[in-house]
């Protein structure tokens, strides 16, 4: 298969009213076509079913300035191509520089394959961008955390790496607010005391904080606290 008729396939499954519609959640000039998640996927189980999925992971690694949905493409053909750990995590590393958006990031970590088998190889793995200089390399980390390892296992671990995140640059910080709010569900109390320890800058507090407010799986009175305990840091530090 050659880019060209690559492109041609994505551009029949494409549809100009979702291509407005996510137009609108992406950044501004997002090259994209308006194609369906569920549509790439598929397409990707086809493709690795025909056993193309080397030849056309190959030309995507390799193509200049790919579209959004050639990424999405990327990101699963990726998760679900059979290899060794050992060539996943290194493909990995690689398409985890390409990534330019929140879209990209988050299809590619919600569908990524951890078992039980490789939590432990691929949680150090994912903490290696904790320290990333690139943005999106850093939102990789956390949103890999929250889909996979908020667990009784793994949440201390899980928070440990999400103090060492720098939320310096929007996608990243809110990645860490999102992945903290995911850690309140699952332990309340533990995230709580980590979240106001000093760890983390006072907007991501208060970002967690407002994505805690619209979850439906914390509780009323645990929303109230997180407030209080906000507006009492806040009032602490203007003494």
């Amino acid at each position: 298969m050659t880019r060209t008729e690559l492109f041609d396939i994505l551009s029949s499954m494409a549809e100009d009213d979702y291509r407005a519609f996510s137009a609108r959640l992406l950044p501004p000039g997002t090259d994209l076509l308006g194609v369906r998640l569920p549509k790439l996927r598929a397409l990707a189980k086809t493709i690795i079913k025909q056993n193309e999925h080397e030849a056309v992971l190959s030309m995507l690694f390799n193509a200049e300035n790919a579209c959004f949905e050639e990424r999405i493409l990327q990101a699963f053909l990726l998760a679900f191509s059979p290899c060794s750990l050992e060539e996943q995590l290194r493909r990995t590393e690689r398409f985890v520089s390409l990534i330019e958006n929140w879209s990209v990031c988050d299809s590619f970590c919600a569908a990524f394959p951890v078992t039980k088998k490789n939590e432990v190889e691929i949680f150090s793995f994912v903490c290696t961008f904790a320290s990333s200089s690139e943005e999106f390399a850093r939102r990789f980390a956390a949103v890999m955390l929250l889909d996979h390892f908020v667990s009784e296992e793994w949440l201390s671990q899980t928070l440990s790496t999400l103090q060492a995140i720098s939320t310096e640059g929007y996608y990243a910080r809110m990645a860490v607010a999102w992945a903290l709010s995911v850690c309140c569900v699952h332990d309340f109390e533990q995230t709580k005391d980590i979240l106001f320890s000093g760890a983390f800058d006072r907007e991501t507090v208060r970002l967690t904080i407002s994505k805690c407010a619209g979850s439906k799986r914390i509780s009323p009175e645990q929303k109230k606290l997180l407030r209080k305990l906000y507006t009492d840091a806040a009032l602490s530090s203007l003494q």
